[in-house]
């Protein structure tokens, strides 16, 4: 963060640390000078996120012989959205609440799990869902 040169009666300062406390001096510039500086106004940044927690109350939608529906309640700290897992492994990202997984076999018993995604990264997995696709005979 350094000394910045605006025009309008308003600026934007970039670079600040989450969760500090700053205060800010305004000067006014023209051509006979720079004005002593004004009242000191100051300002404390938002707190960085804590860690989302898991999504909870997954749901299951009637699965089908080659996809599944799932949803679970929204985590207000879910930021960046959720990863689904399918037996241990990363197989989507959706914004909100919900997915259709596709792609799988009929007959076949799968375990999803869910974790939240913000800027301080990914939360542990949600309590594992099973499900079991329909068979086609």
């Amino acid at each position: 963060m350094g000394l910045s040169s605006v025009t309008t009666p308003s600026a934007v300062v970039d670079g600040l640390t989450p969760g500090a406390a700053y205060t800010f001096h305004v000067t006014a510039v023209n051509t006979a000078g720079e004005s002593a500086p004004g009242a000191p106004v100051s300002a404390t940044t938002a707190p960085p996120y804590a860690e989302a927690p898991p999504p909870t109350r997954m749901l299951v939608g009637t699965p089908q012989a080659y996809q599944v529906f799932l949803a679970w309640e929204a985590v207000m700290a879910a930021t960046d959205g959720y990863r689904v897992y399918r037996d241990g492994v990363l197989i989507g990202w959706s914004y909100g609440p919900a997915l259709t997984v596709t792609g799988l076999r009929h007959g076949t018993l799968y375990t999803f799990e869910v974790t939240s995604l913000n800027s301080a990264g990914e939360s542990v997995r949600s309590q594992p869902v099973q499900v079991m696709t329909w068979p086609v005979p």
